[in-house]
């Protein structure tokens, strides 16, 4: 297993350097693309849990739905910021 030593945040590109000479490049589109099945599930887990709580059906777009899936994508957001500060605390 390799140890992610250096993270760099570049406009719309995220560098994670590995070793000196290996690195792993990401654009936030691509990023976004594989973060895009992992949200819906969210979307679908909090529209079933907030029907369940009320006792009938919720679409999606319910703002207590809308708010709960922002909390937790944001906390989970944090989580990751703070551990890539633990990696590179140049990111501060």
């Amino acid at each position: 297993m390799k140890t992610v030593h250096h993270v760099t945040f570049s406009g719309f590109l995220v560098i994670i350097y590995i070793d000196k000479k290996e690195y792993i490049e990401m654009k936030l589109a691509e990023i976004m693309r594989r973060e895009r099945p992992w949200i819906s599930e969210i979307i679908r887990n909090e529209t079933w849990l907030c029907g369940e709580r009320r006792g009938h059906t919720v679409n999606p777009k319910d703002p207590e739905v809308q708010l709960r899936v922002s909390q937790i994508i944001l906390e989970i957001g944090a989580d990751l910021r703070k551990r890539a500060e633990l990696i590179a605390p140049s990111l501060r």
